[in-house]
């Protein structure tokens, strides 16, 4: 029995464009923790690393995409 794709490379059944609009609505959540993270008095620079990392890589799958000409 083969495993689940993961999310980022199935976007089935939603549309290319659906799940576009999803993952930057995950960035934009990301993006609002790390500026949290700023302005915490205890900055956690591993935290902060990891969220970029996340947004990097949602970032790529959009580009992917886009790369693909699956966005318009």
């Amino acid at each position: 029995m083969n495993p689940p794709a993961p999310r980022d490379t199935a976007p089935s059944p939603v549309s290319v464009t659906q799940h576009v609009e999803l993952l930057r609505q995950e960035i934009e959540e990301l993006l609002d923790s790390k500026f949290r993270a700023y302005g915490s008095a205890n900055l956690n620079a591993a935290e902060v690393a990891r969220l970029d990392s996340e947004i990097e890589r949602l970032n790529a799958i959009i580009a992917r995409y886009r790369t693909l000409g699956l966005l318009g």
